[in-house]
């Protein structure tokens, strides 16, 4: 056998093997597609949001109307956590120099 016609097989093995691992790429993405599924959804979510920035603001708006205790704990909770982990990145900053 000739280096063509070596080439002719090779070249028609790697195609087959190809195929085969395309065949199992595609049973185990089955798995997967609901995960995507829900990503996707996020996505074009976050894309309707960019569009309508107005939603978000009303809706935190009327929570401020409705229950400003409730807004203002889950604010302060949020810059509390906020300053726990700027520090925790400070320190860890100063420690890995």
């Amino acid at each position: 056998m000739n280096a063509t016609q070596r080439y002719w097989v090779r070249r028609a093995e790697l195609q087959e093997r190809s195929a085969l691992l395309r065949d199992r790429l595609m049973t185990h993405a089955v798995a997967t597609q609901p995960l995507f599924g829900v990503v996707e959804q996020a996505i074009r979510a976050g894309r309707w949001m960019r569009q309508h920035p107005w939603v978000p603001v009303l809706l935190g708006a009327a929570l401020v109307v409705r229950r400003p205790r409730s807004v203002l704990r889950w604010a302060w909770k949020g810059w509390q956590v906020w300053r726990f982990f700027s520090k925790g990145r400070e320190q860890w900053l100063k420690v890995s120099r």
